[in-house]
């Protein structure tokens, strides 16, 4: 590869497309290893279908078998409910990714940075387990999709697709995206929101979406959006509106003020996910997570 190839940047925030491909080929290193670990093996996960062990019922939507209807919950509460079963099969993965301009952040490493770890994890988890992952890009609407598939090098193009995409927007619709996906997707299958979900007005449709599909949220965060340095006057800039304003951050009382702005935020954010029905992982830019992931998806519940 030439000089000019090898200095290319990608579409993650101050990486070039050789960096980024040594740092997959890395997390690729260490999924192998991890795929011996504890959570190692076949994966158990929550399907509606002709499974061995009863598990739960839930409400039934379009397209669900209607084999696996509960036919006395059904009488009881005057709407069609599903049995749910506990089996081991083969998943359909999707990655929905905010692209959007508040990816960008971060001290030491960015959002989408830490992004494009997670998803290259996943896609490799997913390429070992022989399942078929797809993946949707959005910021202000969407911008790339890939439907789901299988083997090597349909791994390779989906991570081609996330180092070499350039957002063309700097905002966030992360309603559209999710009525997208709905609208989309005719097989049940696992979505894996990427997102800080600096949105507004989207439970509604996730909550929909949650209903139709098994949806997990990994919340991506730098520690300098909770709590700001004490440096003086800064100017702080929204990079999805543009929004400039200026900031003493050796006043206490703005610094105290401003982390609990942010703090009620993110609570407002991870009750909604909750009223949804969606598992969270909570992930900082600076973590490691290739292990938390893992213990996270192996059905063990939210973790902070």
């Amino acid at each position: 590869m030439n000089k000019s190839k090898s200095c290319m940047l990608s579409g993650i925030s101050g990486l070039s497309v050789n960096e980024c491909i040594r740092k997959i080929q890395q997390i690729e290193i260490k999924t192998k290893k991890l795929s011996t670990g504890p959570y190692a093996g076949k994966h158990l996960s929550i399907f509606s279908g002709r499974g061995i062990d009863f598990t739960d019922i839930r409400e039934y939507v379009p397209g669900d078998d209607v084999r696996s209807i509960d036919w006395k919950t059904t009488a009881r509460f005057q709407t069609p409910y599903l049995r749910l079963f506990s089996e081991d099969r083969d998943q359909t993965f999707y990655l929905l990714i905010d692209r959007s301009g508040s990816q960008i952040f971060g001290r030491e490493k960015s959002k989408d940075e830490k992004m494009l770890e997670i998803s290259a994890s996943i896609i490799f988890s997913s390429e070992a387990h022989r399942d078929a992952t797809g993946l949707c890009m959005f910021t202000e609407t969407v911008e790339k999709f890939i439907p789901a598939g299988k083997g090597r090098n349909h791994s390779v193009n989906l991570l081609n697709a996330i180092i070499k995409h350039n957002p063309e927007y700097p905002g966030t619709d992360i309603a559209q995206a999710l009525r997208y996906m709905y609208n989309t997707l005719k097989r049940r299958s696992v979505i894996i929101v990427i997102s800080d979900f600096e949105g507004d007005n989207f439970e509604k449709e996730l909550s929909i979406l949650s209903k139709k599909h098994e949806v997990y949220s990994l919340t991506i965060s730098d520690m300098r959006e909770e709590i700001l340095p004490d440096i003086g006057l800064i100017r702080l800039q929204d990079s999805e509106t543009g929004e400039i304003v200026i900031a003493d951050t050796s006043d206490p009382v703005f610094c105290r003020n401003y982390s609990e702005i942010v703090l009620k935020e993110n609570q407002e954010k991870e009750k909604i996910l909750r009223r949804c029905n969606v598992k969270t992982l909570f992930i900082k830019t600076e973590e490691e997570c290739e292990s938390k992931s893992r213990y996270f998806f192996s059905g063990k519940g939210e973790v902070c």
